[in-house]
């Protein structure tokens, strides 16, 4: 998980200003809910299975009460954080805030709606963290805009999908089906429902199996597939399962080929988006 860029800084210093902007600038996002030609590529016996698993987590009513997500996704190795990044994601308009700090490489933060490339900015961070209101920076020069954005958006392809994929495996673009029962890394027989996405660039890129527990509808192992790869590259376990709000989420995903960790904290799960000032191109 490679960050490394090299920054053509801009003249001008200052807090985030809208390209592309407008009085359509909040319309929403292409939706999340599958269309009936989704649906004919989920298999049944899948369907079934997800939606036991969503039940289990909350149900569909109290994920679909969510407007907001706030989530800290932190990568570890063994004890060493190599990557933190935080998360504020407005459902209904697409807006997303991607504040990346990264083990030798300059702090920075990108405002972008996650379905228009032409909406948004990055800013390099001048002194280090500071409260989202005030954060001193200077932008990130056009030219290397696009760059940082493809990686605010694999972030949101990565860490949010990860921390959210019960709740939005029946929706827009998505193929499910349902293997036949196997046993996961422990050893132990689960019912396996493989998940792939199509269509837009904000969906995940790889095919995804959730090894779910036939007892407590929880998924507890997930295996990754790189687009054309017929064997996973990655694998983890779920654990630190926790109440936020209205749903349940796994804090905790532990890489089934070593020490690393992915960690979910500071979350939120809101009816109702932050003020405007989280995302500042649209203030």
């Amino acid at each position: 998980m490679k960050t490394m860029l090299v920054f053509v800084m801009s003249a001008t210093a200052l807090g985030c200003a809208t390209t592309g902007g407008g009085a359509g600038y909040r319309s929403p996002m292409p939706p999340e809910v599958a269309t009936a030609a989704d649906q004919q590529k989920w298999d049944p016996k899948a369907v079934a299975v997800v939606d036991q698993m969503v039940a289990a987590l909350g149900g569909e009513a109290a994920w679909n009460g969510v407007g907001e997500v706030q989530a800290l996704a932190g990568f570890n190795d063994g004890e060493k954080r190599i990557l933190s990044a935080k998360h504020w994601w407005d459902r209904a308009t697409g807006r997303h805030r991607y504040d990346l700090e990264h083990v030798g490489n300059p702090a920075y933060y990108v405002c972008h709606r996650v379905d228009n490339a032409a909406q948004g900015k990055s800013y390099v961070r001048l002194g280090g963290v500071q409260d989202s209101k005030s954060t001193k920076s200077q932008p990130v020069a056009t030219s290397q805009y696009d760059k940082v954005r493809t990686i605010a958006l694999a972030g949101f392809r990565r860490e949010l999908f990860w921390l959210t994929a019960p709740y939005r495996l029946k929706s827009a673009g998505a193929e499910l089906r349902l293997l036949p029962e196997m046993q996961g890394p422990d050893g132990k027989p689960y019912a396996v429902v493989e998940a792939s996405f199509s269509g837009a660039d904000w969906r995940p890129s790889e095919r995804f199996q959730f090894f779910v527990d036939p007892a407590s509808h929880l998924p507890v192992h997930v295996l990754l597939f790189e687009p054309g790869k017929d064997k996973a590259t990655s694998g983890y376990t779920l654990e630190g399962w926790k109440q936020v709000g209205p749903v349940k989420v796994a804090t905790l995903w532990k890489s089934l080929n070593g020490k690393q960790t992915v960690t979910f904290d500071n979350l939120s799960f809101e009816p109702r988006v932050t003020e405007d000032a989280i995302y500042m191109p649209w203030m």
